[in-house]
Order: C-alpha cells, then sequence, then structure tokens
C-alpha cells in the first residue's frame, strides 16, 4: 500500500486575507521604491471579520495608487510605463501572495487559482484596466500571464517579509504605512 502525502493544511479564513493584503503591501512598497517616488506608499492596511455574512474576513491596503486607469488619458505618457507596470504587479501581488500561502506556486496556474479562489476579481479587474492603458499607450498587446508570473517573482522573492506582514496583520489587525515601511525595511536589510 502506497503512502500519500499529507495534503498541506489550508490556511485559516484570517489567514488568507492577512497573506492578500500583505501581497499588495510589500508590492507597493517596493513600487514606490522602484520608480524613487518619494511619496509613502501605504496608508494603512486592515483585515477584520465583517457582518454580513457572520465570520466572512476581509481586508484593504490603502495608499496612493502609482498608475491609474481613471487619470484622463491625455495625461498617458512612456515615461509612464514603468508605473503601470508596477500597478498591475500591485494589483496581483495579494491574490498571488494569497494563493502561494494556500499552495499554490506553479508560474502558469497561479494566477488562474488566484482568480478564482482568492476573491481577487475587483484586483484582477482593475489591473485588466491598467495592461488596456499599456496596451494603447506601447501599442503591443500585454500578456496577463507575464505580469502573474512577475508578481509570483516578486512575492516568492520576498516570502519572509509577506510571512511577516501577515503574521503582523493577524495580530494587529491593521498596520500603518510607518509599521509596514519598518517590517519591509527590516526584512530587506536581512541577510538570507
Amino acid at each position: 500500500m502506497r503512502s500519500r502525502k499529507p495534503k498541506p493544511q489550508e490556511p485559516t479564513a484570517t489567514a488568507t486575507v492577512a497573506f492578500h493584503e500583505a501581497g499588495h503591501a510589500l508590492a507597493s512598497v517596493l513600487a514606490f521604491r522602484a520608480i524613487g517616488s518619494g511619496r509613502r506608499a501605504i496608508k494603512y492596511v486592515e483585515i477584520g471579520e465583517g457582518e454580513m455574512p457572520a465570520g466572512q474576513w476581509s481586508g484593504s491596503c490603502h495608499g496612493p495608487d502609482i498608475y491609474s486607469p481613471a487619470w484622463p488619458v491625455a495625461r498617458i505618457a512612456l515615461q509612464d510605463r514603468r508605473k503601470m507596470e508596477w500597478q498591475i504587479v500591485i494589483d496581483l501581488a495579494g491574490p498571488i501572495a494569497e494563493a502561494v500561502a494556500r499552495g499554490e506556486r506553479r508560474k502558469k496556474h497561479v494566477g488562474a487559482f488566484a482568480l478564482f479562489n482568492c476573491g481577487s476579481s475587483e484586483d484582477f479587474s482593475h489591473a485588466g484596466k491598467v495592461i488596456a492603458d499599456l496596451c494603447a499607450l506601447t501599442k503591443r498587446r500585454q500578456a496577463f500571464l507575464r505580469f502573474e508570473q512577475r508578481a509570483l517573482a516578486v512575492v516568492l522573492a520576498h516570502w519572509p517579509t509577506v510571512s511577516m506582514l501577515a503574521a503582523a496583520l493577524i495580530e494587529a489587525g491593521r498596520l500603518d504605512g510607518d509599521q509596514v515601511e519598518q517590517i519591509v525595511t527590516a526584512a530587506v536589510r536581512r541577510p538570507r
């Protein structure tokens, strides 16, 4: 008789939401640093148990957009390309981090898993709007899969940081921007 591999334990609802929001928060901090904005990437990030339906956990990550499809089309310029690409990564890093926490790490499957299992339709919708603007700007098609894989690479490269942010969110329920920055800075400086 063959022994079966034990299935990875499904994280609690609290943990999955915490990993989701930690993914957005990490990507935001890294993006703002990469573009040299000088602005604070996160105002606050929080998780909590909702009232309807009872027991349903949700979260949110608040901060300025690096790029928004709501901005006037006339304002879009070629120098905004990096901002657009980072905004897509920020949008996808949350559901991708949740998918990784739930055991899905395969490059070609993580995006679909995140879309269908991680309550991320709003994240994917926003990313799709930014991709549409990026296509209009570059006059080239842009593959969603490329950005899913880029978000996965960011999340996996900084998985200890995502885990630290998620643990802090589970403990506190809410982190302000300074707390997020401190966790990311401390984790990024730490040798592996």
